[in-house]
């Protein structure tokens, strides 16, 4: 896993549907969980894999999205920059200027599309 971003969705864009606004959070264990996901699937490219937080904040797995979603264009600085990781692996390639200290950054998503 070259870069990850962990998100609590805010809001949505209607009932059970896709996540409209979010707040960038940092949970190890998300990342963590993702991390070996990816690797017992041996998946690769951009990958969003979605969890439920519980009370306690202990996330737990919802499903396995093997394509691109709207959180992986965010560019969050080295590590948190899905796009620009992968781009980065390209003769020329650079990355997006990052967000400074985006946790708890809140991000409509909907103005990105």
């Amino acid at each position: 896993v070259l870069a990850a971003v962990a998100v609590e969705v805010l809001e949505t864009r209607c009932k059970n549907g896709p996540a409209r606004i979010v707040r960038v959070i940092d949970h190890p264990g998300i990342v963590t969980a993702a991390t070996k996901i990816m690797e017992q699937l041996h998946l690769t490219g951009l990958v969003g894999i979605d969890f439920i937080l519980d009370v306690e904040g202990a996330a737990h797995l919802i499903e396995v999205n093997a394509r691109v979603t709207p959180t992986c264009r965010l560019a969050l600085g080295t590590g948190s920059d899905p796009v620009g990781a992968l781009r980065s692996l390209f003769p020329g390639g650079t990355t997006a200027a990052a967000v400074p200290n985006s946790v708890g950054s809140i991000i409509d998503l909907a103005a990105l599309d």
